[in-house]
């Protein structure tokens, strides 16, 4: 999974450092006591546990079930499965 996380941070580089760029403007503008993002610890991100921008969201994700590391894995081998299915019934017809 951090695998397909990095390499979607690398494909939309551009379009998530205006994010950043815009968050730390907006949030230097609300005199929010939160540090400013930058692109170095994005890229370092592998899970969402590790992602403190969510911890300042008005609802904490992180303790949902979807995004525990086991049930990511749970989910990750589940979608698999489902492709293989899928392309296993496109190749017998």
């Amino acid at each position: 999974l951090w695998q397909q996380i990095s390499k979607a941070l690398q494909w939309h580089f551009e379009t998530i450092q205006k994010a950043i760029a815009c968050y730390n403007i907006q949030a230097a503008a609300l005199n929010l006591l939160h540090p400013n993002i930058l692109w170095k610890d994005i890229a370092e991100y592998g899970f969402l546990a590790k992602f403190n921008l969510l911890r300042h969201s008005c609802v904490d994700i992180r303790s949902d079930d979807w995004a525990k590391p086991a049930h990511q894995e749970a989910m990750t081998k589940y979608f698999k499965l489902l492709q293989a299915h899928e392309e296993n019934c496109l190749t017998q017809h």
